[in-house]
């Protein structure tokens, strides 16, 4: 299900309070909630193929070390493990604590391909080599007849978009019902504008219109964490300016809010 076709097909008077709810969702699934499941798993639990970033998530009960482990797309390996062959840019692959995830950068198709995690040694043939699985764009991509052997995936499924995706679920759950494109719209009219998108070295926010009392505009990163924050005097207007190079590659959410309720909000691509 897409967060968009749920927006479109809301009524009007009620876009506010379920966009509210889906930006909420989003952020805490991003956060590295644990979900559980079983004796605990290794899962695929976000994915952005734009700005090649995959994140990791540990739902054992221990801290684990997946940095040998290995990831397959279309017939393309880390065949030195992810500690080795990636850019680590949140968390630490060599001890990943708990329900908490590592996200890495490692190229990958824009439109279409297959995603999956393999233990440290064995073939890429072999489904019982095979952790997690997933795969976007259209059906029938690279390993995907070993990860519908292996109980992964459904030979024929594929998440519908190139956008952000997320999974949420427990264990036992690879169903494709269970990836959500964030394709979050915006709502609320035009309270602000972000240009340059993508931002590289620096970010202008034009504010459009005067900002109530409590108004607070933060930058969040794709695991949840925000990254910037501003408390916006009541009555204020016209421009911001933040210094982005600092930021590592990768979407960001720019939003508006008083309080938990937030006015609005949108996404930009950090070059």
């Amino acid at each position: 299900m897409d967060f968009e076709f749920i927006y479109l097909q809301t009524q009007p008077s009620h876009m506010k309070k379920r966009l509210l709810f889906l930006c909420t969702l989003f952020l805490s699934a991003l956060s590295g909630i644990s979900q559980g499941g079983g004796d605990g798993c290794i899962r695929l639990f976000a994915v952005s193929p734009e700005a090649d970033i995959i994140t990791i998530q540990n739902l054992t009960s221990t801290t684990l070390d997946i940095s040998d482990y290995r990831l397959c797309s279309l017939f393309s390996y880390t065949s030195g493990g992810i500690g080795e062959n990636t850019t680590v840019v949140v968390g630490n692959a060599s001890a990943i604590p708990a329900g908490q995830t590592v996200t890495v950068i490692w190229p990958l198709n824009d439109v279409a391909a297959d995603l999956a995690i393999y233990v440290p040694t064995g073939s890429f043939g072999d489904p019982n080599n095979m952790v997690d699985f997933m795969q976007y764009g259209s059906a029938g991509n690279g390993r995907e007849s070993e990860a519908d052997q292996a109980g992964l995936w459904t030979a024929g499924e594929f998440v519908p978009t190139q956008e952000v995706m997320v999974w949420v679920g427990t264990c036992d759950d690879h169903s494709v019902a269970n990836w959500l494109g964030t394709n979050i719209a915006e709502f609320d009219g035009p309270a602000f504008t972000v240009a340059p998108n993508p931002v590289q070295e620096m970010m202008n926010i034009q504010l459009n219109g005067v900002t109530p009392q409590g108004t607070v505009l933060s930058v969040y990163d794709l695991t949840g964490r925000r990254v910037e924050r501003q408390a916006l005097n009541a009555g204020m207007s016209g421009r911001l300016e933040f210094a982005t190079g600092h930021w590592l590659p990768g979407y960001y959410l720019v939003e508006i809010a008083i309080g938990n309720e937030i006015l609005h909000t949108t996404r930009i691509v950090k070059q």
